[in-house]
């Protein structure tokens, strides 16, 4: 009795033992936080400001919506800020966007999206200005630093201040 008494026991112990030991629900990864906190729309201002006479006229952009139709996916990522200046003109090389994105996982994403526009803009085809083609071949820039990334282009001879280029 004693024997079948401390089997039972010895089994519970097991049961319960594999009960606790389970492996937690899985969980979404965790939003990524900054190293450092950048405000975006005053970082694109003192750009524009450094670059005194030079600075184009650009429409000022701070919703992922304004960007989604010239950059088809980042509607898909999350971001913390969206700020820059788009070009009045369709086609035309001037811009700049500058986006925190929620989760370090997307910035690669972000910058494989903005990487797309920039060929394509360099593309050479039939009917394409020659200088806005030069322009977004040779004076494109995508940095990161962290979840921020900007892109900024602008016509050749017209040079990108170092605020937009994120160390």
């Amino acid at each position: 009795m004693k024997k079948t008494f401390l089997f039972l026991a010895l089994v519970c112990v097991l049961v319960l033992l594999a009960a606790c030991g389970s492996k937690p629900a899985p969980t979404e990864p965790a939003p990524t936080e900054p190293t450092s906190s950048r405000d975006l729309q005053t970082l694109y201002q003192s750009g524009i400001t450094a670059m005194g006479a030079d600075a184009p006229a650009l429409f000022p952009v701070s919703d992922i919506s304004e960007l989604s139709p010239l950059f088809p996916g980042l509607e898909e990522i999350s971001f913390r800020q969206v700020s820059g200046g788009l070009a009045p003109v369709t086609g035309a090389p001037d811009e700049v966007v500058l986006l925190e994105v929620e989760n370090s996982a997307d910035v690669q994403k972000v910058v494989d999206i903005l990487q797309k526009a920039v060929d394509e803009g360099a593309a050479e085809s039939m009917g394409t200005d020659a200088a806005i083609t030069a322009a977004w071949k040779d004076n494109a820039s995508i940095t990161t630093d962290g979840n921020y990334i900007c892109l900024a282009v602008f016509m050749n001879g017209v040079s990108i201040p170092a605020e937009f280029m994120l160390p």
